[in-house]
């Protein structure tokens, strides 16, 4: 009854939210798992990556090889857009995968924001800037992620003059809904990667910052300082 009661209050705190790392403070790789979504389906092989523009800001913080005006630059571009990059494929009977074609893959995709379904572009419609950012990026994903990097496919989201959906907000509490194909996923924000973390005053653990209770001895979370 006590661990009942004790996950019950848990979970009744966990929309009240800590406080918010700075962008900068941000670890990229923990932010890239949770936007990095992948079907379980055994016989499937489908990811969908969104790609926020934090991402960028996190990863030159952490590795500071770019020059802060070259992110800046980055972060201009994507200004009024929303990137993602999606792979879709099925596993064969020799383990080996049947990626989908580009079209196919690229008219499965969809897209949803505070409810409001975002306006995916054409390729032909990227502005020849994010066409850039492309050409430098895929070579790279192929050289880590070998053929499921050469199928990588980037997609695009613009915003519209009558929406107010983008940018997505990775510290507000919206929920982005993801489709490609049959496989469905969302990211509930905001993300954990951006909340600082919390501390157990009796046993010293580190806990998500959506908790306020330790789900162990019910002690209020402190902030970590």
């Amino acid at each position: 009854m006590k661990y009942t009661i004790l996950f019950c209050l848990l979970f009744l705190s966990i929309h009240m939210f800590g406080q918010f790392k700075s962008v900068e403070s941000i670890n990229p790789d923990t932010l890239m798992e949770e936007t990095q979504l992948m079907n379980d389906d055994p016989d499937r092989l489908d990811m969908i990556w969104w790609i926020p523009r934090e991402y960028w800001v996190a990863v030159n913080a952490s590795d500071p090889t770019t020059s802060p005006e070259d992110i800046k630059d980055l972060i201009d571009m994507l200004e009024g857009y929303e990137l993602f990059a999606i792979i879709k494929g099925s596993i064969n009977s020799f383990g080996g995968v049947n990626f989908s074609s580009p079209q196919e893959t690229f008219s499965s995709f969809k897209a949803t924001y505070k409810d409001t379904p975002l306006t995916i572009i054409s390729e032909d419609e990227v502005p020849s800037n994010l066409k850039l950012v492309f050409n430098i990026m895929k070579p790279i994903m192929q050289n880590i992620l070998g053929p499921m990097g050469e199928n990588m496919n980037f997609v695009v989201a613009e915003k519209q003059e009558s929406s107010s959906v983008i940018p997505i907000d990775i510290f507000g509490s919206e929920i982005l809904s993801l489709n490609l194909g049959d496989y469905s996923q969302t990211i509930q924000f905001p993300l954990n990667s951006v909340l600082k973390e919390k501390i157990c005053p009796k046993g010293a653990q580190r806990f998500s910052g959506k908790w306020n209770y330790c789900p162990f001895h019910g002690s209020t979370l402190e902030a970590e300082k």
